[in-house]
């Protein structure tokens, strides 16, 4: 089992960012956040030239500037870690969006979400990254 232990939740409305990043601090959950694509995949290539630890967990806006959702996804689904990380896609689009292939899994949360969907989703995933009580 790989050592990681954090959600990295890629969305462009700072609110939400704000938001879902406090939920996790809270939680006692280490997360990161970064406005779009671009600045995504520079944080999955710093991560990995740092320390090679990465999240466990991405939190997937779809409609982002720079790339989107499936255009970040078409970037990174190759790389042999992507084939650990779990994928929760948001959209306030509220069309179902397909699976994305090369992740551990992909799952669907329509915005406006509730807190805990989105710490349920999580749980039911990767419940490692919740601390131990």
């Amino acid at each position: 089992m790989n050592d990681w232990a954090d959600v990295l939740i890629v969305e462009d409305e700072s609110r939400l960012r704000f938001f879902a990043t406090e939920v996790f601090r809270l939680e006692g959950i280490s997360a990161a956040a970064v406005p779009d694509g671009c600045e995504a995949v520079n944080y999955f290539q710093n991560t990995i030239a740092e320390n090679g630890k990465m999240p466990r967990v991405m939190i997937l806006d779809m409609g982002l500037p720079c790339l989107t959702g499936y255009e970040l996804y078409q970037q990174i689904a190759n790389e042999a870690w992507a084939s650990e990380l779990y994928v929760i896609i948001t959209s306030a689009a509220g069309e179902p969006i397909d699976p994305l292939d090369g992740f551990a899994g992909t799952l669907m949360l329509n915005k406006p979400y509730e807190v805990n969907a989105l710490l349920n989703k999580i749980r039911s995933v990767a419940p490692e990254v919740f601390p131990q009580s």
